[in-house]
């Protein structure tokens, strides 16, 4: 039997509000053996019930965190925020970790993981942290890339190797203060700290989009594998 694998959905706001998702992260559930299974906003009472029906969560990139949730008011390049968002994974987060299944990050999801466990955000990396980097570029296609290294005897490090690789990199905000439990796994050469991980808990968390890299970079398959492995 496959392993169901819960694909958390973005949010686009407005009068008629729809879920969408990025079909890319389908596409890398299936070539690592899994099943997609694509959970919706539809509020944190459902949380429960999506949580005993999988066996693994991604947590997947899109809007920021609404910054109350780390004790900060909004600042003026931060935003748009997607409440509904914010609380349906904040829920399906919780009933995971409750669960004990293992749980993947990715860009946005990192930032809500780190926000749930107690840590901070920077809000606007242009003009709240010093680098020469660029970690987005300013219009269509957003993505660039930059390189990265693994911490030597992390799990990250175990799944794709401790050497200097280069990223694709999509995101204004980043993790400034790690959650209490976790560990940084990955960081840019500015410093920027582009994964986290929570190893007894099953948690890895990652700023860069591996589900855009899978196919052409076959190891980035690795961290998908690795989730359908320890899925339970």
């Amino acid at each position: 039997m496959k392993k169901i694998i819960g694909i958390s959905m973005n949010r686009q706001q407005g009068q008629n509000p729809k879920n969408f998702l990025d079909h890319s992260y389908v596409k890398a559930v299936l070539a690592a053996g899994g099943a997609p299974l694509l959970i919706p906003n539809i509020g944190e009472a459902y949380a429960q019930e999506y949580i005993k029906n999988i066996h693994g969560l991604i947590l997947t990139g899109g809007s920021d965190v609404t910054p109350f949730y780390y004790n900060e008011n909004p600042h003026g390049a931060s935003g748009p925020f997607c409440r509904p968002r914010d609380v349906m994974e904040r829920a399906l987060y919780r009933e995971a970790i409750k669960a004990g299944i293992p749980v993947l990050g990715i860009c946005r999801g990192m930032q809500v993981i780190a926000s749930f466990e107690g840590g901070s955000l920077i809000q606007d990396i242009p003009t709240q942290y010093e680098t020469d980097m660029i970690h987005v570029l300013p219009g269509a296609p957003y993505a660039t890339e930059h390189f990265a290294k693994a911490v030597e005897g992390t799990l990250l490090s175990s799944i794709l190797g401790a050497e200097e690789r280069i990223i694709n990199s999509i995101h204004h905000q980043a993790v400034r203060e790690l959650p209490k439990g976790f560990t940084a796994s990955m960081y840019a050469r500015d410093g920027m700290i582009e994964a986290m991980e929570n190893k007894e808990a099953g948690v890895l968390a990652l700023q860069f989009h591996p589900e855009r890299l899978h196919a052409d970079e076959t190891d980035y398959l690795k961290l998908f594998q690795w989730l359908v492995k320890e899925a339970k």
